[in-house]
């Protein structure tokens, strides 16, 4: 087999900009794992992030938080693992995973937790490392289960809905204040749920100032009220993922929510592949939420699952 030299330095300051360019050539990042967004929380979850090096050149990179005895690919995000780029190989990636697992157990850590980047955010097959995790007998010990959807896949089934919200005049407005549909937001979270929004109001305009072409709000108006809404978060040219969607009592009434994800969908038709809506798990109670879960698949989304691997050192 080919060897491959691999050297591990822990991630600071001074490779932020080294590390943000990684994240944009590889062929499975996302705009989530650049440092701007990454440390938003980094007052609630400490940053353990890796770079694995070759003659001094970056070949991975590993988001990474960490508690106690444990890194975890990362707290703070939806999800995580190795990063790499298309010159990735099998054997490289068995080689970044000698040397992971020695630089661990230097480090005293005991357990690596590792949730894997769902295939429809590959831009180029990028699974090395689930081989890895298997040969290195990492164990599969969480799966969630997200609802995504191919958009050259015509499942839509709410089409007339949409045609009927269009009648009613309802207006698709993009980045239209987003104070105003956050109070709403949290309103219908809290009367449902009783939680609110991971984010804050402060939290995510100032991501959405740090990455504007990334991350918009799109909401439905009628007579200047704000009816429904969704947050789009433009990953790469395959993947958007959908969060924080709301609806009004009144939006209800004109199907305001089935009318932006029509417009949505004929927005990104030819400009990406996937649209992840994400899990629809209620956090306190970790059930499945059945009633989004089919209003998903009404939209046309299909079930995808995202795993969590534990490795014990």
């Amino acid at each position: 087999m080919k060897t491959f030299k691999v050297d591990i330095e822990k991630y600071s300051p001074e490779h932020k900009q080294v590390w943000d360019n990684f994240v944009d050539k590889s062929k499975n990042g996302n705009f989530i794992f650049k440092r701007n967004y990454m440390e938003y929380h980094s007052d609630r979850f400490k940053d353990n992030s890796l770079l694995f090096t070759n003659n001094g050149k970056v070949v991975a990179i590993l988001p990474g938080s960490i508690r106690d005895k444990t890194l975890s690919s990362h707290n703070g995000l939806t999800f995580g693992g190795i990063i790499s780029d298309k010159k990735m190989k099998t054997y490289k990636m068995l080689a970044i995973f000698d040397a992971l697992k020695a630089h661990l157990e230097q480090e005293n850590i005991t357990i690596l937790n590792y949730k894997a980047i769902p295939h429809i955010y590959h831009t180029i097959p990028a699974q090395e490392d689930i081989y890895c995790l298997h040969v290195n007998n990492a164990r599969l010990t969480d799966r969630e289960f997200t609802s995504s959807i191919k958009l050259d896949q015509n499942l839509f089934e709410k089409k007339g809905n949409a045609n009927h919200a269009l009648k009613n005049n309802l207006q698709i407005k993009e980045n239209c204040n987003i104070q105003e549909y956050w109070e709403l937001l949290e309103d219908r979270l809290k009367k449902k749920y009783g939680v609110l929004p991971v984010h804050t109001i402060e939290e995510i305009m100032s991501l959405q100032n740090s990455f504007p072409k990334n991350i918009n709000l799109l909401t439905a108006h009628k007579n200047n009220e704000i009816l429904a809404g969704v947050l789009v978060y433009k990953g790469n040219s395959k993947t958007s993922r959908l969060q924080y969607q709301a609806i009004s009592e009144n939006g209800k009434d004109h199907y305001a929510l089935d009318f932006i994800y029509n417009e949505l969908f004929n927005r990104l038709k030819n400009k990406t592949v996937y649209v992840d809506f994400g899990t629809s798990i209620i956090r306190e109670s970790g059930k499945q939420n059945m009633d989004l879960l089919n209003f998903k698949e009404t939209l046309g989304a299909r079930m995808l699952t995202q795993d969590t691997y534990t490795l014990t050192l």
